[in-house]
């Protein structure tokens, strides 16, 4: 039975990556496209994960992606100057020099595997997806699809 699911979810994370290239990602309908309860917590949280924690003071807008991603697992409303956006930003900073995509991409892949895996009724974080996408790439590898790789880490935790 497991076995069935994997190859659609493959699937449908490779589309996504196919029509994000194509696209920027919005739908047109003003929502942010994730599931209800996709970005349940976890038991990582920013504050545990060591990343970001050094930002320089940077400081973000609502139209970064570190942002967006922070709203999303926060389920509402986070100040700019949250701590927390700088481990997003963190997280894609290294993905995007492991990975061939755009930053803002590899953050919508990493929402999208939220969102199947909540459909499998596992619930992780936006931040727990970077992640495992992040520790799933060696630093040293060259340049990944990191669609591809979203896809074979949410058939890794599928599988278990």
């Amino acid at each position: 039975m497991k076995r069935r699911l994997f190859a659609p979810l493959l699937v449908i994370l490779l589309a996504l990556g196919a029509a994000a290239a194509c696209d920027n990602g919005d739908d047109g309908d003003g929502e942010d496209g994730t599931t209800p309860g996709a970005a349940a917590t976890t038991e990582v949280t920013p504050e545990d994960s060591g990343e970001g924690e050094e930002d320089g003071g940077a400081s973000y807008s609502e139209d970064d992606p570190e942002y967006q991603l922070a709203v999303i697992d926060a389920g509402g409303f986070v100040p700019l100057d949250d701590p927390s956006i700088g481990t997003y930003a963190g997280l894609l900073d290294s993905l995007d020099a492991k990975c061939s995509e755009e930053r803002s991409l590899i953050g919508d892949q990493a929402v999208r595997a939220t969102q199947l895996l909540a459909e499998e009724g596992i619930s992780i974080t936006v931040l727990t997806g970077l992640q495992g996408m992040d520790a799933s790439i060696p630093e040293e590898s060259t340049t990944v699809d990191c669609a591809e790789i979203a896809a074979a880490w949410i058939t890794l935790i599928v599988g278990q």
